[in-house]
């Protein structure tokens, strides 16, 4: 049986930071390897750091046979010079800096960079990590001094996006959030002296220059209490694993309770609390029937699994919340069955057949190394159908049907659960 994963299809993630000294750089790598993504990837600085460059880090991914490469840049905002400078480098875009474009035949995705998403529960934490009686806090960014028209509006969305983040920051901690920029208006030394004793949290990457020297020295003489930046915090590791999955994850329209919504993997995989194999696999499944039936509507779907998965389970509940109207079936096997009205379509996942023997060794606990390695190599190959077309890895057919009966099934009635691993 063939790969599941097309010979020309493997993701590679590529996470781009700014880079600083060599601590400032520890924290960010150590960060990163935190990071829960099923594919390659590797870390990338802009500066001073000369080995681990973006051309070095697409190279080596290329060289593992990632021909598809999402770039995270791991900065405050998505509106900045050195975005740009990003974007000049993989060629999609131009910027002020003499940096050259890289050649790569690779597909190159570029996500989001931080933004607003986690910044705010960052900052509420950092707050409580102080224990001050301060009633006030205040967000300290970089900011810029506008030369030209492009600079201007970056500025411009800076201060949308760190108003945005204020206003969160007050509903999470009761406490008045202000913002104030090293470079534009408003200043931070004008920010701080509005307040008696506020608690100063720096929106910066990680300890360097900025938050051991220049913030201070712009803030002597007044009462404050600074915190330690965004790095390290859990949170900046999700978000990294959430902007590879939002611009890979297939996303399927399911009908309940009479609305359409959109479900996209990552819903997934938070729902069951990993990366799951199974999981991708009945995803792709629905999206299959989905292809083939129109949009779904969740009440009228029966399912059979011939894989007794717990987080295959939770995840066709998570999906179409078939409920008592879900079976497993016997031979343990990568196989599907979905009824909607009068059709029902049956569908095997392509996996070889050594995965079922690897898997079945290594949960008996006799699999060699080297056998475990090409275990985690077919699961890994799986992931980068991600954005595939579900026609290509499944062998299905579709057939007509009579109304069947299924017995009410809980999961914990079904016989052993076996979960991917």
């Amino acid at each position: 049986m063939a790969l599941i994963a097309p010979a020309n299809a493997k993701i590679g993630v590529l996470v781009v930071a700014h880079g600083g000294g060599e601590d400032w750089n520890t924290v960010v790598e150590r960060q990163f390897s935190e990071t829960q993504i099923p594919f390659p990837k590797e870390i990338a600085f802009l500066e001073f750091e000369k080995t681990k460059t973006i051309e070095r880090g697409i190279k080596v991914l290329e060289d593992k046979g990632c021909n598809r490469i999402v770039i995270v840049p791991l900065f405050i905002s998505s509106y900045s010079g050195h975005i740009d400078e990003i974007r000049k480098i993989i060629g999609v875009g131009d910027c002020k800096e003499n940096v050259s474009t890289i050649k790569t035949e690779a597909k190159i995705i570029l996500t989001e960079a931080i933004d607003e998403d986690v910044i705010p529960f960052i900052v509420a934490d950092r707050v409580n990590e102080v224990n001050g009686s301060s009633n006030a806090i205040v967000l300290v960014a970089h900011g810029t001094k506008p030369e030209d028209d492009l600079e201007e509006a970056y500025l411009k969305q800076w201060k949308r996006n760190l108003e945005s983040i204020c206003s969160r920051v007050e509903s999470l901690t009761g406490l008045k959030c202000d913002y104030g920029f090293m470079h534009g208006e408003p200043n931070i030394r004008a920010t701080v002296s509005k307040y008696e004793n506020p608690v100063v949290v720096p929106i910066f990457i990680a300890e360097g220059y900025f938050t051991k020297k220049k913030i201070p020295e712009m803030l002597e003489g007044l009462n404050y209490t600074i915190t330690k930046p965004l790095l390290p915090h859990p949170l900046i590791s999700k978000l990294i694993e959430e902007r590879v999955f939002e611009v890979i994850s297939p996303a399927v329209p399911i009908k309940e309770n009479g609305k359409i919504k959109i479900v996209r993997f990552e819903g997934v995989r938070d729902y069951i609390g990993k990366n799951c194999m199974g999981s991708l696999i009945v995803f792709k499944f629905v999206e299959l029937a989905t292809l083939k039936f129109g949009i779904l509507n969740s009440s009228e779907v029966s399912v059979v699994s011939y894989w007794d998965c717990p987080h295959i389970n939770m995840t066709f509940d998570y999906l179409l919340k078939v409920g008592n109207k879900y079976k497993v079936q016997k031979p343990e096997e990568l196989k599907f069955e979905l009824i909607y009205g009068n059709k029902k379509i049956v569908a095997s996942a392509k996996v070889p057949d050594k995965f079922y023997i690897l898997r079945e060794k290594k949960h008996l606990g006799n699999i060699t190394m080297e056998e475990l390695k090409e275990f985690m190599k077919i699961k890994e190959d799986t992931f980068s159908v991600m954005d595939e077309n579900p026609e290509k890895i499944f062998d299905y057919y579709i057939e007509s049907v009579q109304d069947e009966v299924y017995t009410p099934m809980k999961y914990h009635e079904v016989g052993k659960m076996n979960t991917i691993t």
